[in-house]
């Protein structure tokens, strides 16, 4: 699993909210949220990213920002993509300067 995957899941369940009434707030569909804790996305906008951190009561830096730089991200794609696209995308997290 993804830091991001992983502190989605963990915000959530510190506010004490289901995938569905989190989803209904940050205007997502269940479905959305649910890949999104399993560490499956495309293209998660700024803008939903901020409504997420805002519904749980958090920032987006403590949701993407990973204390241990050195943890291999990886992402997983949903069945239906390119054979391009369901490769495994492994890398590691830039350290900040």
């Amino acid at each position: 699993m993804s830091y991001f995957a992983d502190s989605l899941r963990a915000a959530r369940k510190r506010v004490g909210l289901s995938q569905r009434a989190v989803a209904r707030e940050a205007g997502l569909s269940q479905g959305q949220w649910s890949n999104y804790e399993n560490g499956i996305w495309l293209n998660i906008g700024l803008d939903t990213l901020y409504k997420i951190a805002e519904v749980l009561g958090t920032t987006v830096g403590q949701l993407v920002d990973d204390p241990n730089p050195s943890r291999k991200i990886r992402q997983r794609v949903p069945e239906g993509f390119s054979s391009d696209a369901k490769r495994t995308v492994t890398t590691k997290k830039r350290t900040k300067l």
